[in-house]
């Protein structure tokens, strides 16, 4: 494993980009206690090409932890190069990750899904499908599958968090516990929906494989997933120190995601640089060529590279200080439930 950090600042030891409060301090320091990364992370192959030869291009995560992100020497995918086995990250997720990020609490994660995320969704969607049974991998609250239940499609929700089962239960969104393995053989949906949820998974090919199959024919597939395109635009401020954190395995880009879909027998039909996208099913998985992979090294490096500059070019751009501002100022509004209040009474 070869290393060429993007700049010296994403070494180990240089500190994280955001501050943490006391309860997220104890969570980290108790997850490194009981997790050493010296003997738990463990070398990964590409979740795209399958290959094992990555270059190291940062070792630091938002919050400080050790966190080895390497670039695919074959097809310049972004992703972990060492990572967790699956009994230390359902640790993680059990007793750390709410502690470390702070999510909202049930009640405020469904309104803020029904009113702003299901939305999106439906809206994304409805040049390509009417659905009438809809699947969210990964629904949190169930805010989401409540805008699609109101629409009068029979919706189901899969996650592992109890108190946010709860929530989607008490507002009358079907959910089971769990992930895939809860679905029954034969059991499809017009709509799957996939939102910031793929990155998290630590065998993104097979997973999406097994989503094939639960797809109705004609079905659409919906996958958001944070995304390297819209960092070179101005998310995240321009800075992979404040993009890259502990829960995500992939970083994908709009290329490694097509290379993804090619691989899981999927075929994009609408994406944007966020990344969000719709997908249908092609008629069998693809084998990568040469020359896709080769294509994607190539734009990815240049990916990097272009977000590095564009953060440098903060310090004498007004342009990028102001996106970034407004960007803070927009989430942290929505964070309150004020986001549409304010744009009326600008409007």
């Amino acid at each position: 494993m070869k290393k060429k950090l993007l700049r010296a600042r994403y070494q180990s030891g240089e500190g994280g980009y955001a501050s943490l409060d006391a309860r997220a301090r104890e969570a980290r320091e108790a997850f490194v206690a009981a997790h050493a990364p010296d003997t738990a992370l463990v070398p990964q192959r590409c979740v795209v090409c399958q290959g094992t030869e990555m270059t190291v291009v940062g070792e630091i995560d938002r919050y400080g932890f050790y966190y080895p992100t390497g670039l695919c020497d074959c097809c310049g995918t972004v992703q972990q190069a060492l990572y967790y086995p699956e009994e230390v990250l359902a640790d993680f997720y059990a007793q750390f990750y709410r502690r470390l990020y702070g999510h909202p609490q049930p009640d405020g994660l469904f309104a803020h899904q029904r009113r702003m995320v299901g939305p999106e969704i439906s809206a994304a969607v409805a040049p390509l499908v009417t659905p009438r049974t809809v699947l969210e991998v990964g629904c949190g609250a169930g805010g989401t599958l409540s805008v699609f239940r109101d629409q009068g499609c029979r919706v189901l929700g899969l996650d592992f968090d109890r108190d946010y089962l709860a929530a989607a239960g008490r507002n009358g969104v079907e959910t089971r516990r769990g992930s895939l393995e809860q679905l029954q053989p034969g059991e499809t949906f017009d709509l799957i929906i996939v939102c910031h949820v793929l990155e998290h998974i630590s065998d993104p090919l097979a997973f999406l494989l097994r989503l094939r199959d639960h797809l109705s024919p004609g079905g659409v597939l919906y996958i958001e997933v944070p995304s390297l395109n819209d960092v070179s635009a101005g998310a995240y401020q321009f800075d992979l120190r404040n993009y890259w954190h502990i829960s995500h395995k992939v970083h994908f880009s709009s290329r490694s995601l097509a290379l993804l879909g090619k691989r899981a027998g999927l075929t994009c039909l609408q994406a944007d640089q966020r990344i969000a996208s719709c997908w249908g099913r092609a008629e069998a998985p693809q084998p990568l060529t040469a020359e896709e992979m080769a294509a994607s090294l190539a734009e990815n490096t240049a990916l990097l590279e272009q977000i590095e500059r564009n953060r440098t070019s903060l310090k004498v751009n007004p342009r990028f200080v102001v996106r970034a501002v407004r960007r803070f100022a927009l989430r942290q509004l929505d964070r309150l439930g004020l986001k549409d209040t304010v744009k009326r009474m600008l409007s």
